[in-house]
């Protein structure tokens, strides 16, 4: 992770049994897959896989059985990656893990927040 980075915050617990998985990581097996994803020493590191840019840190924490995002971080080294909306980061993060770590049917989050753009124009353009 470059020193060009910002805090996101993210609030999320996960149990013993999503822990484990997100402890599994992610290693590409094809061009189409995006991401290179591994957990050492309590931090979830999540790579961009062509370019090998650290785009995400998650340092999860321990709290009894189940484990909770205590800090996250997103690289914003305009060289690396050009995304600079923190709500759009915390989206994609909370996304990469449920879709590609915990293996859940989830929308990929660009169709909504692309629809959420669109209604709030047509919102202002039915003002006038």
């Amino acid at each position: 992770m470059p020193g060009k980075r910002a805090a996101l915050h993210l609030e999320r617990v996960f149990s013993s049994e999503e822990c484990q998985l997100i402890s599994f990581g992610y290693i590409p097996q094809a061009m189409e897959d995006h991401w290179f994803i591994y957990l050492e020493d309590g931090w979830l590191y999540l790579h961009r896989s062509w370019t090998g840019f650290c785009i995400y840190q998650v340092r999860l924490e321990a709290i009894g059985e189940s484990h909770k995002i205590a800090e996250a971080w997103v690289n914003r080294d305009r060289e690396q990656y050009v995304n600079k909306r923190d709500s759009y980061d915390r989206t994609l993060l909370s996304y990469l893990i449920d879709r590609v770590l915990l293996g859940r049917e989830t929308a990929f989050p660009g169709d909504a927040l692309l629809r959420e753009s669109r209604r709030k124009w047509w919102q202002l353009w039915n003002r006038y």
